[in-house]
Parts: structure tokens; sequence; C-alpha cells
């Protein structure tokens, strides 16, 4: 939670991750239209969750008779994931589907699995490139990467709900959450990642891009987005005072006269297929 509250909606919707555990099922069931084969997940696939969490996709994809696995870093979460199983009544063996692990190093061979799955995740990994290379690495030629996180091309983080100058320098991160009524526990925790950077990735490493939407989330749903990117008025230097940039923007918020590139968060889908 980053040292929010636990409470209202930011609150809320991690918590519904967590005990619902229909949650993620429109990942499995967008698999066929996105990538072009209605019939694609009508037979057992193997299954990838990179950054887990507490394996709501991982429950539900094997509940579905497929060969899913997934991975995290994070101990609490891992916890979470294997207290799942006996909470839920699930069978025992799935606790071993759930493993620490991390994604610029996977613990897998070569072409193991059909989809490799990640949401919301991208973003935090500081070498991006490599974890690209793991996923790419992992997943069977003829194989789906299905790759979901924030594109930070929009002048907010939804991790804190709150605006945030675009590409601000690392330097101001911690002064400006404290300046805007935040903890700074997450700070550091996300890292810029955009559509373009990702897609330059994955393709040299031999994939096919297949699609990319972007979607921005506002007042609880989806609107695509038309990829028409304005400039940012606000640009912070990293020896820059963000208190009174924090303060307006504030205001701004109160009077409901701040612009939309402040308050509505930016979400890609990729879907690739290694060749």
């Amino acid at each position: 939670m980053y040292g929010l509250p636990h409470s209202g909606p930011v609150y809320d919707g991690n918590l519904r991750h967590i005990v619902d555990p229909a949650v993620h099922d429109f990942r499995l069931l967008e698999i066929p239209q996105l990538v072009g084969d209605p019939a694609y997940m009508q037979r057992a696939r193997r299954i990838l969750d990179l950054g887990c969490g507490p394996a709501t996709m991982v429950y539900r994809a094997l509940s579905f008779g497929h060969d899913a696995w997934g991975i995290d870093l994070d101990e609490d979460k891992l916890e979470l994931a294997h207290f799942r199983v006996e909470a839920e009544g699930y069978p025992e063996g799935w606790k071993s589907r759930v493993i620490k692990a991390d994604a610029t190093d996977l613990p897998f061979p070569d072409e193991s699995f059909d989809v490799v799955s990640s949401w919301q995740v991208l973003e935090h990994i500081e070498n991006l490139p490599q974890a690209l290379y793991e996923a790419v690495r992992v997943t069977r030629r003829g194989g789906w990467l299905d790759l979901r996180a924030p594109d930070y091309r929009q002048s907010f983080d939804n991790h804190y709900a709150m605006a945030w100058p675009r590409f601000m320098p690392r330097e101001q991160a911690t002064k400006w959450a404290l300046a805007m009524g935040r903890p700074a526990d997450g700070v550091g925790s996300f890292f810029y990642v955009t559509t373009p950077q990702v897609i330059a990735i994955v393709q040299a490493l031999g994939c096919r891009i297949a699609s990319a939407t972007l979607w921005q989330h506002i007042r609880g749903t989806k609107h695509a987005f038309s990829g028409a990117f304005g400039s940012d008025p606000i640009l912070v230097r990293s020896d820059r005072d963000v208190v009174p940039v924090a303060n307006e923007l504030q205001r701004l918020e109160r009077e409901g006269t701040l612009p939309d590139v402040y308050r509505w968060p930016l979400e890609f889908v990729i879907y690739a297929q290694r060749l």
C-alpha cells in the first residue's frame, strides 16, 4: 500500500484482487481474442505469471485445467498466496506452483511456456530489458507475451493515485509525494515505462507485435485512448522546489479545474508473439 491508508478506493481495489478469485478472469478470457484464435484456450496451456502477487491468476488458471506457474520476489505476497491454498480449499500441491524468483533471472528452461503474462509489474523492474529478455527466452516459439503496465507518458501515477509530473527526476520523488500529502514509502519501487519502449525491446528480441492498446481509466471505467499526447506544462528540474507546484495542483483539484493530463492513469496492453 506504499504507506497509504487501509481504507478508500485504492485499498478496496487491492483487497478485491486478493479475495475475488475471478478478478483476473479478464486476462484469461482476452487471450483468444488478442492472439486471433477463438479456440486457443480450449486446450491446456502452460502459463507463467510474472509478479503473481497472491497468485489469483495462477490459481484461477489451474482451476481451468491449465499448467500455470507464478513468480514473485515479495515474500509477504508469496506467504499470502500459500495461505490462500488452505483458506480456499485448493489442492496442497498448488503451493509449489508459486515460487520466489526474480523476473530478470527466471528459473525455467528456454521455451517453457505458451503464454507469459504480467500485469502492473514491469514498472517495478529496474532492469526492464533483462526482464523482457527472460520473458521472451522462456516463451515457446509461436507462443505469446501478454504485457500490461502503466504508460508514464501520462502525468499520473496509479500507485499513489495522484498527479506526477511526466518523467520527474528521481531526486524530487520523495519531496513530491510528501508535498502531495502522501507517504513516501513507495518511492523508488517503480520506474518509468512506456509502450514504445517495451515494443522496441521485444521486437529486437525477435517478437511480432500483434496488438498494442492504450486504455485510460476514468472514474472506475476504462476508455480507449487516442494516443494523442500533449506536452506536460510542468517540467521539474532536480534542484527545483516542488512544494509550490504540488500546492498549485492540489488547489486546482479542489476547484475542479485540474487538467486531465494529471487526473487519469494510462495503461498499455501489448500482445507479442515470439517468432
